[in-house]
């Protein structure tokens, strides 16, 4: 059986180990190497990184000054993200895959281990960056041979994709602002091969359902402005998120389903 299950309400704590290895490599302060498992109990997929646990109140007021650390979490999304491609296995095995937005690698990291034939995990970053190099230096030779690391700015560097070069582009909650929509769906057209797909992935954690419904709105026009027609995918009930603000006129708490879409070009 799968190992689908992680609830949307919190971080991606998956099968780490309370005894997980903390490594600091200069000023990228204590990583935690954890081990997930995806796929069926038979044949998983294991995939480590190195990834924050959670972020403490110093690592908070270091984003008040515009230090980003939440990239080095590994969020629901990029394990949902993970357990649909151990189920489709075929939309990486063989293929050439780009991550947009990796934060920690995981996702990339998975579909090399699905036996992907190339693999590029990017993010804007730099701090991202070097951590997925670590991780990405850290895995398994035949994992590792195959897997680049590149940073990349939607809004700056759309230019730098080698246009029209992958067969899969995958990215897991990285949507939680307007203004990064946009780019991020003109990145994937540029960068989708003909006959490509891109699976987003996608834990809703907007305040309040209207504010997430503009992101879904603004993901879904984005999408249709490249000519990307989405297709969602069933997802069990445990990633739904209860909304805590309670609907004006009846009181009842407003369910909101996390998403996985595949798009491909709309046929002409």
């Amino acid at each position: 059986q799968s190992t689908w299950g992680h609830n949307c309400n919190s971080m991606a704590d998956a099968a780490a180990s309370p005894d997980d290895e903390v490594q600091t490599f200069d000023d990228l302060g204590g990583l935690k190497i954890r081990e997930f498992m995806f796929g069926p109990a038979s044949s998983p997929v294991s995939v480590s990184v190195l990834a924050l646990k959670e972020l403490d109140p110093l690592d908070a007021l270091d984003l008040l000054e515009g230090n980003d650390y939440t990239g080095q979490l590994v969020w629901v999304g990029s394990t949902m993200l993970c357990e649909y491609l151990s189920d489709r296995v075929d939309l990486v095995r063989g293929k050439r895959v780009l991550e947009l937005g990796a934060g920690t690698g995981l996702a990339g990291l998975c579909a090399a281990a699905l036996d992907a034939s190339a693999v590029t995990i990017t993010d804007g970053n730099e701090r991202s960056v070097r951590v997925i190099a670590k991780n990405v230096a850290a895995a398994l030779p035949a994992h590792r041979e195959r897997t680049a690391v590149a940073p990349l700015v939607w809004s700056s560097e759309l230019q730098g994709l080698h246009r029209q070069s992958f067969d899969t582009v995958l990215a897991a909650d990285v949507a939680y602002s307007s203004k990064a929509i946009v780019p991020l769906f003109s990145a994937v057209a540029a960068a989708l091969a003909p006959g490509g797909v891109f699976v987003y992935s996608h834990c809703p954690r907007a305040k309040g359902a209207a504010s997430q419904k503009k992101i879904d709105e603004t993901i879904d026009a984005a999408a249709l402005a490249e000519g990307l027609v989405g297709e969602a995918v069933d997802l069990p009930l445990l990633y739904d998120v209860v909304d805590r603000h309670l609907h004006e006129a009846d009181d009842r708490a407003i369910v909101r389903r996390s998403r996985i879409v595949v798009y491909r070009h709309a046929r002409a």
